[in-house]
């Protein structure tokens, strides 16, 4: 499940627009399960490191 994310934070914002879905296999326990993700919606983060 990890290994989703870190793959998921290798797209860039025009590949997460609101309303794309990514579809994968996650590997947990011996056993293939779905993986869907649906980018419902943006956020804008203000941190002491970074601004975006």
């Amino acid at each position: 499940m990890l290994s989703c994310f870190y793959y998921l934070r290798s797209k860039t914002p025009a590949e997460l627009k609101v309303g794309t879905i990514i579809n994968m296999n996650v590997w947990i326990d011996d056993e293939m399960f779905p993986f869907q993700l649906k980018v419902i919606g943006t956020e804008n983060l203000k941190t002491k490191v970074w601004n975006y």
